[in-house]
């Protein structure tokens, strides 16, 4: 069975290990931006749903941005650190994560 990183242990001011790996993958996700996943993580109504168990994320975060719902595929650290994650990725939330958002925000 997976173990997937707890994403309560997360840094609440700086969850996100982006380096020189991970920045330019993130950034071919046109129109999303690093910044969009700074507004994910600010959105207090933001949802992690496990990733498939067959892929290199554990979770997927689900979040409101201004104009917007996305989701990111996050990965575990690696670096080891349990208050980081590594994003790998930005898109646009499907029909099912919106309602699956709307329904934990209720």
């Amino acid at each position: 069975m997976r173990s997937r990183f707890d994403p309560s242990l997360l840094d609440p001011e700086s969850p996100f290990e982006i380096d020189e790996r991970n920045r330019p993958h993130l950034a071919k996700h046109d129109p999303y931006t690093e910044a969009d996943l700074l507004d994910a993580w600010a959105d207090p109504g933001a949802i992690f749903l496990p990733a498939a168990a067959d892929g290199p994320a554990d979770w997927l975060l689900v979040a409101s941005i201004p104009g917007d719902m996305i989701q990111a595929p996050l990965a575990p650290s690696d670096s080891g650190d349990p208050a980081k994650c590594r994003p790998i990725g930005l898109y646009r939330a499907t029909q099912e994560q919106g309602r699956r958002y709307r329904e934990e925000n209720a």
